[in-house]
């Protein structure tokens, strides 16, 4: 990484840090410890969603600066990215994102049952090969955590630009009830996608047909 990516995770990411290192579930009011941030993020007392792989975190600042009044934990282990979202919050004056610089199954296990109003993973690693798609994001476990920590009406929304992976999805989250996904900005990766010629599939899937909206 570049010196200025260093110095934003060395000088910035410890005001955005979710701080995740205590064990046991986050339940609704609780707090974690993020250092320099001035106020602590408490989970559950506001809408939270959690943003999966956000990349280089282009859309993510973009959606949190529009919906100001939903907390979102974005995850993302490669630095250059997490680097580039904490100086696009602060430029922003962003104030309701919270990040973990890691594995978003290690945010999933922690959070407690019904804590989010919404997930979402935009073109996570496709991983190609036929041996390798254990290892893809969007599988039976993934629907299992994620069924656990929405809400009654929460909403999971995908995208990707691989065919056989926009199939996985659907067929993964196949008892859940699809709706119309929800509008985003577009990602780098989708911008890739398209001028690749690649089609792009959003899907979003919900519980009920109640609570959060479907526009």
């Amino acid at each position: 990484m570049s010196t200025a990516k260093w110095h934003a995770i060395e000088q910035l990411l410890p005001r955005y840090d979710l701080g995740l290192t205590a064990p046991g579930p986050l339940v609704a009011g609780s707090t974690v410890d993020i250092g320099l941030r001035p106020t602590l993020l408490e989970i559950g007392l506001r809408p939270t969603l959690l943003d999966i792989g956000f990349g280089m975190g282009d859309a993510t600042a973009e959606m949190a600066a529009r919906e100001p009044d939903l907390d979102v934990i974005a995850c993302e282990p490669h630095l250059a990215g997490v680097a580039n979202l904490c100086r696009l919050l602060v430029d922003g004056g962003i104030e309701n994102v919270r990040i973990h610089p890691g594995d978003a199954l290690d945010v999933l296990d922690a959070l407690a049952d019904g804590s989010l109003v919404g997930v979402r993973a935009f073109f996570p690693d496709p991983w190609p090969r036929n041996r390798h798609h254990i290892k893809r994001l969007v599988q039976p476990s993934f629907e299992t955590v994620t069924a656990r920590v929405l809400a009654s009406g929460g909403i999971v929304h995908l995208a990707t630009d691989v065919a056989d992976y926009a199939l996985q999805m659907a067929s993964v989250f196949t008892t859940w009830t699809p709706v119309l996904p929800p509008s985003r900005p577009m990602t780098k990766f989708e911008r890739i996608g398209r001028e690749a010629g690649r089609t792009i599939v959003d899907l979003a899937f919900t519980t009920r047909l109640s609570g959060l909206g479907h526009a």
